[in-house]
């Protein structure tokens, strides 16, 4: 893999704080959904052509997005592309590439 150009370096994944509630025991709920670099060759251009404009973009590989889910439990199916995550049949023909995107629920 090639290092993006000096100033357009790719921000490590992390996650923040959820949100405050009134009780620590109240769950909470998270729906994440990131572009993935790892399905598409053009996916680094898209990145770069967008810093080069000054429009800050992240794809993530589906390592990094899991990542995100650290110390959470993935409701099921898990982090999926989007269109396996509940598959309906409007999707049938589309190759993991175009689809691109990677999405999962979890809870605490």
């Amino acid at each position: 893999m090639t290092k993006p150009p000096s100033g357009t370096e790719a921000t490590p994944p992390r996650r923040t704080n959820p949100p405050t509630t009134n009780s620590e025991h109240q769950p909470f709920k998270i729906e994440l959904s990131f572009t993935a670099l790892d399905l598409d060759p053009t996916a680094r251009l898209v990145e770069d052509n967008y810093r080069q404009r000054g429009v800050p973009l992240q794809f993530r590989s589906r390592d990094e997005v899991e990542r995100l889910f650290d110390g959470l439990t993935l409701a099921d199916p898990g982090l999926r592309l989007v269109h396996h995550w509940r598959p309906d049949g409007t999707a049938e023909g589309l190759s993991d590439a175009e689809v691109s995107v990677y999405g999962g629920v979890a809870r605490k």
